[in-house]
């Protein structure tokens, strides 16, 4: 009954729908920009938008970072 609980409080948890400061940082040739973004959604959310929006080109280098709002 207790590892019932601890998986239905995970649950609930991860899939809480929260608000993310989001950070954008793009490099390249021309130089650095930063973007801020709001983001609303669960962990879940948070998780594909930073995966989604990091990447490394080689000529273009982008960070995405969600923190707690």
């Amino acid at each position: 009954m207790k590892t019932i609980k601890l998986i239905l409080l995970g649950l609930v948890l991860t899939s809480c729908t929260k608000k993310w400061d989001c950070t954008i940082t793009t490099t390249s040739v021309l130089g650095t920009s930063t973007y801020n973004y709001e983001l609303e959604g669960s962990t879940d959310d948070k998780n594909t938008f930073e995966s989604n929006g990091t990447m490394n080109t080689g000529d273009v280098d982008q960070v995405t970072v969600c923190v707690p709002k």
